[in-house]
């Protein structure tokens, strides 16, 4: 049978510590772009410039997306917190 898993609010999936990872990537693989763009130091037959670009743009956009869910767990929190807290004001009244 299945078993029934409750989360925490606190529980963000680590997606606070992906989205930066994400976003550093994304980073890293533009700056790489950048630079074999402007000194075209690597020429060959395949296009790694074109690949890291296409990466970057996967990476950033997936930091965008992580760190939008992130910033949704953090706020669900609060509101859980604010939640909480006003039912042990109504108990102890």
């Amino acid at each position: 049978m299945f078993k029934i898993k409750y989360f925490s609010t606190k529980n963000d999936f680590k997606t606070g510590f992906l989205y930066k990872i994400f976003l550093i990537i994304g980073l890293i693989l533009l700056a790489f772009y950048i630079i074999q763009q402007a000194f075209t130091f690597i020429e060959n037959k395949e296009n790694i410039a074109g690949i890291a670009l296409a990466f970057s743009i996967l990476f950033i956009g997936g930091g965008i997306l992580l760190g939008f869910f992130s910033h949704l767990f953090s706020k669900l929190a609060k509101i859980t917190d604010e939640i909480e807290k006003e039912m042990e004001n109504e108990e102890s009244d």
